[in-house]
């Protein structure tokens, strides 16, 4: 017979194993991943759009499904995001075999409005980590992002020049920086998430 304190004990326990698993701690692969300030992030994006997580990775996934649709690869996608709220826009870090290459995977910068995603830009070659610096540019931040060159890997500053941000990490409004700089955004130990169009 269990004393009352046990009891207690194993409610407390079990509730906070359900809070984790409902916050995506715990990924698919069995690899726990402990990213507090994810969650940070996440709960953000659900105070502002009275939206569970759940949804917002709906949304994400049918923009990065219609833009691949027709192609076999579109059901391998696999992404990672941040919202960055002061400026009302996601940062989408995707991935699969197909849409990589040697010189890295692909990063989105979209806005939202009304609901809808609208592109600002489509960074191809990109390698892990991705940052979002201090600085600003035409009403955007500048994010940092490693590009694998012939000289080898080096970290660059992209910037959005009024139209967009630059399709490579080496084109546009983009220039070298220091790697440590910036706040950290999207990593190699980050949650990344099938693209689907149910959950």
């Amino acid at each position: 017979m269990f004393h009352l304190n046990a009891i207690s004990d194993m409610r407390r326990a079990l509730v906070r194993l359900s809070v984790i698993l409902s916050a995506g701690l715990i990924c698919s692969c069995g690899q726990e991943i402990n990213n507090s300030d994810e969650l940070t992030v996440n709960e953000s994006i659900e105070n502002k759009y009275h939206l569970p997580k759940i949804e917002i990775e709906l949304k994400i996934s049918e923009y990065l499904l219609n833009k691949y649709r027709g192609n076999d690869y579109r059901d391998r996608i696999k992404f990672s995001y941040k919202y960055v709220e002061d400026f009302n826009i996601f940062v989408i870090y995707y991935m699969s075999e197909d849409i990589c290459g040697s010189g890295g995977c692909k990063l989105s910068i979209v806005s939202e409005k009304n609901g809808e995603l609208t592109e600002l830009g489509l960074i191809n070659r990109v390698v892990l980590p991705i940052r979002i610096l201090k600085d600003k540019r035409n009403g955007y931040p500048v994010f940092s992002v490693v590009a694998r060159e012939r000289a080898g890997l080096t970290v660059r500053a992209v910037a959005f020049d009024r139209v967009s941000f630059p399709r490579w990490p080496e084109d546009g409004e983009s220039w070298e920086v220091k790697g440590e700089d910036g706040e950290l955004l999207i990593h190699n130990n980050s949650k990344f998430v099938v693209a689907s169009e149910s959950r």
